[in-house]
C-alpha cells in the first residue's frame, strides 16, 4: 500500500515536472509585441489682432452669467433662507 502510494506520488511529480518543462519551452518561444504611439501635442490656436466683437461677446456672456447668479441667489434667499430665519426667530 505504501509502495503503491509512493509510486503514485512519483508519477504525479513527473507529470508536474513535464508540465513545467513544457510551459518553460512555450514561454521561451513567446513573443510580446508592444507599440507605443505618442499623443499628438495640442497646438494653441493663436488669433492675431484685436477683436472687439469677440470682447463684446465675452463681456455680454459674463454679464448674463452674473445676472443669473444674482437671480439664483435671490431665489435661494426667498425660498430657503427666509423661511429658516422666520422659524428661528
Amino acid at each position: 500500500a505504501v509502495h503503491r502510494e509512493l509510486t503514485n506520488i512519483r508519477g504525479q511529480i513527473e507529470q508536474i515536472k513535464g508540465r513545467m518543462q513544457y510551459l518553460e519551452r512555450m514561454t521561451a518561444l513567446a513573443t510580446i509585441h508592444v507599440e507605443l504611439i505618442p499623443e499628438e501635442e495640442e497646438k494653441p490656436i493663436v488669433e492675431e489682432g484685436w477683436q472687439p466683437l469677440r470682447t463684446l461677446r465675452d463681456a455680454s456672456r459674463a454679464l448674463v452669467n452674473a445676472g443669473q447668479f444674482f437671480v439664483d441667489a435671490a431665489i435661494w434667499l426667498i425660498v430657503f433662507v427666509l423661511p429658516v430665519l422666520l422659524v428661528l426667530i
